[in-house]
């Protein structure tokens, strides 16, 4: 049976819109100073947010955290990797920009993780997770990136065919309650657009959900999700 995932970080966001006036008058004759240059800053904050992992007999995950040398003139910070339930519970660290945080977990599903980096850390800061699973049906490697924190997300050629689990996790990584909509767009358009609405997220809760449980009228060959955070 083939399992296939796909991964979105909630942030609970609120989103302004600014109403501008502007009044046009003729220029002047008179030649305008250039705009100054813009400058280069660099990055000072990333997070990621890590899906679960559900191990199977004899599998193993390796979950790795990035971060390259230090450039731009960004100093100090750091870069961990902690449970998203509980951050107080760490699992993984990097050391010095440049080098490569990892830590294993064997025969032991993986909680949602995120992972935040500052200062040099920051810039360029990716975590990844590589599942090796030795034998058996799901025989092979499966990697997983961990992405930014989103409010909308499109996923595109997934299944809920026959013999295929195709799951979607979401994971709330503020300190904000979320409220999701999820739609599942088949070849003739939305599928039940009721089935997928109103999926709440607790701060530092994580959620699978087997996409074929919002397709009742049947399975899917092909199809898109798309994924709304909303307050």
């Amino acid at each position: 049976m083939k399992r296939t995932t796909l991964s979105l970080a909630v942030v609970v966001a609120v989103l302004a819109v600014v109403v501008g006036l502007a009044t046009f008058t003729r220029p002047s004759q008179s030649k305008a100073a250039p705009p100054p240059a813009a400058s280069r800053v660099p990055v000072q904050q990333t997070e990621a947010v890590c899906p679960i992992v559900k191990q199977l007999p004899g599998s193993s995950t390796a979950v790795s955290a990035v971060s390259p040398p230090a450039a731009g003139g960004a100093t100090g910070g750091e870069a961990n990797v902690v449970e998203l339930g509980d951050r107080t519970k760490a699992r993984g660290k990097v050391e010095a920009p440049g080098r490569t945080g990892v830590f294993t977990a064997d025969n032991a599903d993986v909680p949602a993780l995120v992972a935040d980096a500052s200062g040099a850390f920051a810039p360029g800061f990716s975590v990844s997770g590589l599942t090796r699973i030795p034998s058996g049906a799901g025989r092979g490697l499966a990697g997983v990136p961990c992405e930014a924190p989103t409010t909308e997300r499109w996923f595109v050629g997934t299944s809920t065919a026959q013999g295929r689990d195709s799951y979607l996790y979401l994971a709330n990584s503020k300190d904000t309650p979320a409220v999701v909509d999820v739609e599942v767009y088949g070849p003739n358009g939305l599928v039940d657009g009721e089935a997928g609405r109103g999926v709440t997220l607790a701060p530092g809760q994580s959620q699978a959900i087997l996409l074929s449980t919002l397709t009742p009228a049947g399975p899917l060959t092909g199809a898109a999700v798309h994924v709304v955070a909303r307050t």
